[in-house]
């Protein structure tokens, strides 16, 4: 396309806008480019008329070259790419000049590309390959042969494209010239061709040729760890299997497991055959050997294939980077990680440890302390989880006792292994042992308060180490019975692990107001677990609470048959975990009541708010005591026991009104609900005077004495809302159940003012009314 031309040349002032051109568009300019090529050569010109110009067809070429030959473009860039050809073809005639040909020739063929007419790029493409040879340009001849072939391929004339692919692949290995990084993408790309039309046999030849050849090997390495062109392999995978669709469609395949039919499995056989000169277990240590069996392994379905043997070249890579004299602590490193990842895809615990031994033994004596101590560190967890306790624990403490002798106060890694050790002694029982062990050093934590990174970091590990010990000792030692007074407790919280980050994970979604997913992952985590044979554990008795909560207060006209079974769980697990009954038991109570007399469990419901009143009564919190009282009135009123209810319930208004101060914002809040409440019931029952007597008064009792602002003035809000909410929905449960013909359904009308007149009293902490209000029969 484009061309720099001879020196003396672009010297001459008519020139001067090709010279700008080319800069325009190596700065990423190329509309520009396009622009001036067209006011200074093209406008006012015909390709069908123009006379043959040098500087003219170098326009073209840039001008092609700028718009990418698009087809839309104007001018036509075909039409002047075909007038650029024959324009240079007549001035070669009087003056030879092979470079002009081939500027022009290589620009009509990408117009005919990009204009969709392959067949006469094919023919251009060969001409541009003969006019390359004469200029005895090897190499360009070469690219423009994997060119052709890969129009050929587009094309579906698959034969010729897999011979001109393979004479232009040649030169690659022959000792002179060198093959170039570019020589092994274009036998990449000639390799999946070949692939794609189930040429599996001929491909396999051309990548074990490339593994052989010492610099096809060498750049075949460089190649296999650029991402720019290791993504090939990926990258052309769908244009291949598209390739495959369109033009082998029905057509049988030799290989019985053709790798066409799985993703990635074209990359792996690259590799593979790559490797196939050479033998694992006999090959000399390589650097170039070395990363093309590391990318090979690397592959996430060469188990899958009918390829080499992915552990042994595991193996390979690792033993000789660990033996090779160039070999960093950080080549070390890596080898091992990647050697270790084999072994767990094979579930192979023996070679994992035979890996960790061996990078300990090479980074002895050449690697800092920090080094030696991770890879022994792993070398004792894997021997950890295959239960050999003493050698596991051996190691744990040698590399922990190394590292705390150049570990510092302000050292969050020493910390880190501190955790990670202790859970080993932990899951053994051997609490003592690493009691003994400690950490030497002081403990700056003061330095840490404000770097929350580490801190999380920490965290996770601590977790991690944990669910590790519970794991270990339930393996391997789930008959010993241990004394130490703490191993039950540290048991328990490593199991509840799981489930705190499931509650944490819920907790935040109701924080980002995403309630229909923390809905659906609070049933996912339960319909994992057996509420009736679950033990005891905190986090998910918390997730049991949110379930009946989400049943009480947003469903509760959908029935859920395993809200009841999860808020039992909750209740005995609360009275193993709290058996002094801290705050968050009446919590939990008061949801278990509601939950149960919603779903008619009213037996069970009453039992459990009965408990709830003793025992907010023996804790002496009067507030919480009234709040009780009146959950059991409204069980007992739910069960159909009315009289029982309402003197149940006035015999808690009166104390209400003796005990609750009406300038305590929560106590205010509390006596005004106790009021409304009683009224409800009242009401419900067709006590309509009383109701209203009721309401009055509790408007006038607390309802008048707003100061503000208030604080938690949005926390009483939600608590007014919940409430009435609730009181609302059990008392049209309660008149459809126990009242739906009673006489003097609609002969209150006479109260409606009173008690519009009472609302208008109540806070303004506490103004939103609407579901209330619009209750109008409801005093």
């Amino acid at each position: 396309m484009g061309r720099a031309r001879r020196p003396v040349r672009l010297q001459l002032t008519g020139r001067r806008p090709l010279i700008r051109a080319e800069r325009l568009i190596g700065d990423g300019r190329a509309a520009e480019a396009a622009r001036l090529m067209v006011k200074t050569y093209l406008r006012g010109h015909n390709p069908q008329t123009a006379a043959p110009d040098e500087d003219r067809i170098d326009a073209v070429g840039w001008y092609v070259q700028a718009i990418d030959a698009d087809p839309a473009a104007v001018p036509d860039p075909l039409a002047w790419s075909r007038w650029a050809r024959t324009a240079a073809h007549r001035l070669h005639a009087a003056h030879p000049d092979l470079d002009l040909l081939q500027s022009t020739v290589d620009t009509l063929n990408h117009a005919l590309l990009r204009a969709g007419q392959h067949e006469e790029a094919i023919l251009v493409r060969r001409e541009s390959i003969q006019i390359a040879a004469a200029r005895r340009d090897t190499a360009g001849a070469q690219k423009r042969h994997a060119y052709l072939a890969s129009d050929l391929h587009a094309i579906g004339r698959c034969d010729e494209a897999a011979d001109e692919g393979l004479t232009a692949l040649e030169p690659i290995f022959a000792a002179d010239p060198p093959a170039t990084l570019h020589d092994i993408s274009a036998a990449v790309g000639i390799f999946m061709s070949l692939e794609s039309c189930h040429r599996h046999d001929a491909a396999t030849q051309l990548a074990a040729r490339l593994g052989r050849h010492p610099i096809g090997l060498a750049l075949a390495a460089t190649f296999a760890f650029e991402p720019e062109n290791d993504d090939l392999l990926t990258v052309l995978s769908p244009a291949f299997q598209t390739h495959t669709a369109q033009h082998h469609h029905g057509e049988p395949c030799a290989q019985q497991d053709c790798p066409l039919a799985h993703d990635g499995a074209v990359g792996v056989r690259f590799y593979s055959a790559a490797l196939s000169g050479y033998h694992p277990a006999t090959a000399d240590p390589d650097v170039a050997l070395i990363r093309v069996a590391s990318r090979f392994v690397l592959f996430p379905d060469t188990d899958q294939q009918d390829t080499a043997d992915t552990a042994a070249w595991a193996e390979y890579a690792h033993r000789a980077t660990l033996t090779h004299p160039a070999s960093s602590t950080e080549d070390i490193t890596v080898a091992t990680k990647l050697a270790l990842a084999v072994a767990d895809r094979h579930v192979d615990r023996q070679a994992g440890i035979d890996a960790s031994r061996a990078a300990v033994t090479a980074l002895t004596g050449r690697a800092d302390v920090g080094a030696v101590t991770n890879a022994r560190l792993e070398l004792a967890q894997r021997l950890h989880r295959a239960g050999r306790c003493d050698d596991a624990l051996a190691e744990a403490a040698a590399a922990l006792t190394a590292y705390d002798a150049v570990s510092t106060s302000r050292d969050a890694t020493g910390v880190t292994h501190y955790f990670t050790v202790a859970a080993m002694f932990d899951g053994c029982h051997r609490h003592d042992d690493i009691d003994t062990l400690g950490l030497s050093a002081p403990f700056d934590g003061a330095y840490f308060n404000d770097q929350p990174d580490v801190v999380t970091d920490w965290l996770v590990t601590f977790e991690e180490s944990r669910l590790s010990m519970l794991e270990h000792a339930r393996t391997f030692h789930a008959d010993t019975s241990c004394a130490h007074e703490e191993c039950a407790k540290r048991l328990t919280a490593a199991a509840d692990i799981p489930h705190q980050r499931a509650l944490h994970h819920i907790l935040y979604l109701y924080e980002a107001h995403r309630f229909d997913d923390a809905v659906a992952a609070t049933r996912q985590h339960l319909a994992r677990h057996d509420p009736e044979t679950s033990p005891p554990s905190q986090g998910l008795a918390q997730i049991a609470l949110c379930h009946l909560t989400n049943a009480v207060e947003h469903f509760p006209d959908q029935r859920d048959e395993t809200v009841l079974p999860w808020g039992r769980y909750a209740r005995r697990a609360a009275d193993v975990l709290d058996p002094d009954r801290g705050n968050g038991w009446a919590a939990l109570t008061s949801m278990f009541v509601r939950a149960a007399t919603l779903y008619g469990a009213y037996t069970e419901a009453i039992e459990a708010a009965a408990e709830a009143s003793e025992h907010c009564t023996d804790r002496g919190d009067i507030p919480a005591t009234l709040t009780a009282q009146f959950e059991y009135a409204n069980t007992v009123h739910a069960a159909g026991h009315c009289a029982e209810a309402r003197q149940h319930a006035t015999a808690a208004w009166h104390d209400t009104l003796e005990h609750l101060d009406p300038a305590d914002p929560d106590q205010r809040l509390t006596g005004l609900l106790a009021g409304i409440n009683l009224m409800h019931l009242l009401g419900d029952c067709h006590q309509h005077e009383d109701a209203a007597a009721t309401f009055a008064r509790a408007v006038t009792t607390y309802g008048t004495h707003n100061t503000n602002p208030e604080a938690d003035a949005d926390a009483r809000e939600q608590r007014w809302q919940r409430a009435n909410r609730d009181l609302i929905h059990r008392s049209d449960h309660h008149r459809t159940t126990y009242h739906a013909t009673d006489p003097c359904r609609d002969q209150h009308e006479h109260i409606d003012v009173p008690i519009a007149v009472a609302i208008s009293g109540i806070p303004a902490h506490t103004a939103d009314f609407a579901a209330f209000a619009a209750v109008q029969d409801t005093p």
